[in-house]
């Protein structure tokens, strides 16, 4: 009689134990990748079947995606992967070594607005914090923004509802000096989509700010459609300039400005720069080249 109360007891007590409301945190990087490349095959092959208007592979592929876990288990997955590699620190380094960050600020006024889109942590926000505290450093305002935010000061906000500037009376908050876009643009689901994003990107960069773009190295080295030159070219077409490029093993980073008296648009380029970013076409054939990402810019996105 006692054992069965002592059992009655336990089943109470760990009945009691509440429940995490968010997932727990991912520990494994092979997860990680394993989440990451279910989660944008079974995306784009979704987004594919709504353009055939096949409803119920759509569905289907709804399905695989809460499988993994859906985009929380995604978001997860991006998280583990900045573990171990803080763009936050290759942000702030690079605006230092660029002059936009300078030590005894002179003017008190001077500040310096940043755009996170598809911020995962508050790594920004803090340095944003802790600019103003210190009355040496330049003062970054940071703006952070996602889909789904995992964090109260990020936003939670699509970067394709940001109003557009020329559609605000005031464009204080939606014009930025910096805009950082690490290994968000391979996760939009389409290569039009992708184009429309590197696009509008450039409409909120007031005439001297900087992109800070990151993607997958497996995005340029194994897709069949684009590779680093044809992507240089593309963000040529759109009006943007190289100030820098690097890669890791697993990343390719870009920090771009605008073009000097240019505005982006196909006509001024020649008939192989317009084929490259106009229609997916494969350019490598191999059992290695197995990624799909690729990157089309329309007539009216390139505006």
């Amino acid at each position: 009689m006692n054992k069965q109360r002592n059992d009655n007891k336990k089943r109470k007590s760990r009945s009691k134990t509440p429940q995490p409301i968010a997932p727990l945190p991912m520990k494994s990087r092979k997860r990680a990748r394993q989440v990451t490349s279910a989660f944008h095959k079974h995306t784009r092959l979704q987004n594919e079947a709504m353009k055939c208007n096949d409803v119920e592979l759509a569905k289907y592929h709804e399905r695989e995606i809460e499988k993994i876990g859906g985009r929380q288990a995604y978001q997860a997955a991006s998280v583990l992967s900045v573990k171990h590699f803080s763009t936050s620190k290759w942000v702030l380094s690079s605006l230092r070594k660029l002059g936009f960050l300078k030590l005894g600020r002179q003017d008190n006024n001077k500040s310096l607005s940043l755009l996170e889109i598809g911020a995962i942590n508050n790594e920004l926000i803090e340095a944003g914090i802790r600019s103003k505290i210190d009355s040496n450093k330049t003062r970054i305002n940071v703006r952070a923004i996602d889909v789904q935010s995992q964090h109260p000061g990020i936003e939670e906000m699509d970067f394709f509802n940001l109003p557009d500037p020329h559609h605000v009376k005031k464009s204080d908050n939606v014009v930025f000096d910096v805009i950082v876009c690490s290994m968000v643009i391979n996760c939009v689901p389409t290569p039009e989509q992708r184009g429309q994003m590197l696009s509008k990107i450039r409409r909120h960069m007031n005439s001297e700010a900087l992109l800070f773009l990151t993607l997958p190295l497996t995005c340029l080295v194994h897709s069949k459609y684009i590779d680093r030159d044809s992507f240089r070219k593309l963000l040529n077409v759109l009006g943007y300039q190289l100030i820098e490029e690097k890669e890791s093993p697993k990343v390719a980073f870009y920090i771009l400005k605008l073009a000097q008296n240019s505005s982006p648009s196909l006509e001024k380029h020649s008939l192989g720069e317009k084929h490259v970013c106009q229609k997916l076409s494969v350019i490598k054939r191999g059992k290695k080249y197995r990624v799909d990402f690729g990157i089309v810019i329309s007539s009216n996105s390139s505006h």
